[in-house]
């Protein structure tokens, strides 16, 4: 810049006004320059920071888990279940699973499950011979639980239900044939 800008903090600017220039900067705002690399300096093969980040891990909470009682031991079934997200559809039948949740949509017959788990928000449509059904949202069709059948305050069963045990929370709702299964009928039907 030259000595008559550094000089002056007002310039007279073509429109024939007067104010600061947008790029005029005072020497005391000035970074100082950039030194070049030297072709002759080395730099130190080992890095000068020891720098290791310290982040401490996390168990995170998964939401609505609590509510599908039968995936407690999610870690132990991992090659046995089978899990339905909110977005999914399946249509179909399923067998040989240890644990089926359904927080999507799902009409299949199903057979050999022990833990059938409907959350809230999902929906079942179809046959079901399960040895535990919880049922926090909507089952419409056959559902067999040989041992216990659990309905949550959100929970809809409409159908041809039986159980040997029940468990049904204040609002959960039963539409339909219902009855109980004893362990001679369990039994006959193995047989």
């Amino acid at each position: 810049m030259s000595k008559a800008i550094e000089d002056s903090d007002h310039v007279e600017q073509k429109t024939g006004q007067t104010g600061k220039l947008p790029f005029y900067k005072s020497p005391e705002n000035v970074s100082p320059p950039v030194k070049p690399f030297n072709k002759g300096s080395k730099m130190s093969k080992k890095a000068s920071s020891n720098f290791e980040p310290n982040i401490p891990r996390k168990i995170v909470d998964i939401p609505n888990t609590s509510v599908m009682r039968g995936s407690s031991s999610v870690e132990n079934n991992s090659g046995e279940q089978l899990i339905v997200g909110k977005t999914i559809s399946i249509n179909g039948d399923i067998s040989s699973c240890k644990t089926l949740i359904v927080e999507g949509k799902v009409e299949a017959n199903v057979f050999d499950v022990v833990s059938l788990n409907v959350a809230p928000g999902g929906i079942f449509k179809g046959n079901a011979k399960v040895t535990n059904a919880f049922i926090a949202g909507d089952f419409n069709g056959s559902l067999e639980a040989t041992k216990a059948l659990e309905i949550a305050e959100t929970g809809k069963i409409s159908g041809d239900i039986r159980y040997q045990s029940i468990s049904i929370a204040t609002g959960g709702v039963i539409t339909g044939k219902v009855s109980v299964s004893s362990e001679i009928d369990i039994k006959s039907n193995k047989a």
